[in-house]
């Protein structure tokens, strides 16, 4: 357990933990590829982030082992969605996803922009939105979903992954990756000179989801868990853990 352990909170019921981990062991799957979720440490490429400290709390809140669950990337996670791979997940919350999974509160947030670079003449991300602008997303992400939506002229190039995007602006097959701001920060050390716009045209908003009409009990658990460690302020330290720059906790 980590050494910030937030208050104890009032004792599962025995239907929201077979809900949450009916194998006997909370299962929390989250995309490896977002730094959203995890990092992967560089000397011993041990994964840590908010996700692994959140899984590690919740099952020792529920009084079972903890086993993270890394998937590649977010479309890897809704594909094993209902197949019995995990039994939770964290994700980006949006509108298209509400189709299959039932949602928590959100317990972080990050405004979603774009990074462009140097020498790139967008500078804010309605000049991003113009015939014969490629702008890489993550296939099937909540950006990829949102974009699919909004953007009018620009053309959307579309990656297994955000890692796949940001090699895409490296070998110019794009002129801008749309992600959240924090997992823009942390790859732009990447690209001298390049630049992290300074409005966004969305707010990716983080919570902990259930395969829709699956666990009721279980997730009302789970929104009675966050609410106390958002209060607490135990989410804010696990971010700074995790080194976490450009996102904050929700406090709706």
């Amino acid at each position: 357990m980590n050494s910030a352990t937030p208050p104890s909170a009032a004792s599962p019921s025995a239907m929201a933990r077979a809900e949450l981990a009916p194998s006997g062991r909370l299962r929390l799957a989250f995309p490896v590829a977002s730094a959203l979720y995890v990092t992967k440490d560089a000397a011993t490429g041990a994964l840590r982030g908010v996700s692994i400290d959140l899984g590690t709390e919740l099952a020792a809140r529920l009084g079972v082992p903890f086993e993270p669950v890394a998937c590649a990337a977010v479309r890897d996670l809704i594909a094993a969605t209902g197949t019995g791979q995990w039994d939770v997940a964290t994700i980006v919350m949006e509108e298209e996803r509400a189709k299959t999974f039932d949602y928590s509160q959100a317990y972080l947030e990050a405004d979603s922009t774009y990074l462009v670079p140097a020498g790139s003449t967008v500078r804010a991300v309605a000049d991003a939105d113009k015939a014969g602008t490629r702008i890489g997303v993550a296939e099937k992400s909540a950006f990829d979903n949102f974009l699919t939506r909004t953007i009018k002229q620009a053309v959307l190039v579309r990656y297994p992954g955000v890692a796949a995007a940001f090699e895409g602006l490296r070998t110019d097959a794009c002129d801008a990756v749309a992600a959240p701001r924090q997992v823009l920060m942390a790859a732009q050390g990447k690209f001298p000179g390049s630049r992290i716009l300074d409005d966004w045209f969305d707010v990716a908003r983080v919570g902990v989801v259930v395969p829709k009409g699956r666990q009721a009990t279980g997730l009302a658990y789970v929104n009675a868990f966050l609410s106390e460690v958002k209060a607490s302020g135990w989410i804010e330290q696990a971010m700074q853990r995790a080194s976490m720059k450009g996102a904050k906790v929700p406090r709706d």
